[in-house]
């Protein structure tokens, strides 16, 4: 419906992971107003120092309001990216990432995924019926390995 999952608590972000050093240096610029939590992971998917950032306002915080933003360091491989999300390596066609595309959101200009549709059913099955019990570590059809 265009918009705003209800029940969900964040937003997510997706960045490739040739840019990971980059973002990295920006990390400086986000203080005092937002708490930074950088989490790492060197294995045989991810070759990087970073794979995640989470961002929250310290507000948020102090307030326990569960709501944050996670930057997703993608990584690709071959015609893959990669990412590691909540005990989960994910993975889907470098297709969808290598040429974005752009939709009007509240105003602004919103980089998507290309083929946004056959996305929206990799990541979430049945996209277009909103169900709560949706669980993204179980549910997702571009997890290639769990239990991490």
């Amino acid at each position: 419906d265009g918009d705003i999952i209800p029940w969900d608590n964040d937003a997510d972000i997706s960045v490739s992971g040739e840019y990971a050093k980059q973002v990295l240096k920006l990390w400086p610029q986000f203080f005092p107003k937002y708490i930074v939590r950088k989490r790492s992971m060197v294995d045989k998917w991810i070759n990087s120092e970073v794979r995640s950032i989470k961002i929250q306002t310290i507000r948020e915080k102090l307030l326990k309001i569960d709501f944050h933003v996670d930057i997703f360091f993608k990584f690709k491989h071959q015609d893959m990216y990669r990412w590691f999300n909540g005990g989960a390596y994910q993975q889907v066609r470098a297709k969808h990432f290598d040429n974005l595309t752009t939709i009007q959101w509240m105003g602004k200009e919103i980089s998507i995924p290309s083929e946004p549709e056959e996305y929206l059913t990799l990541e979430y099955g049945n996209w277009k019926v909103p169900d709560k019990n949706f669980d993204p570590y179980y549910d997702c059809l571009m997890i290639a390995e769990k239990g991490f």
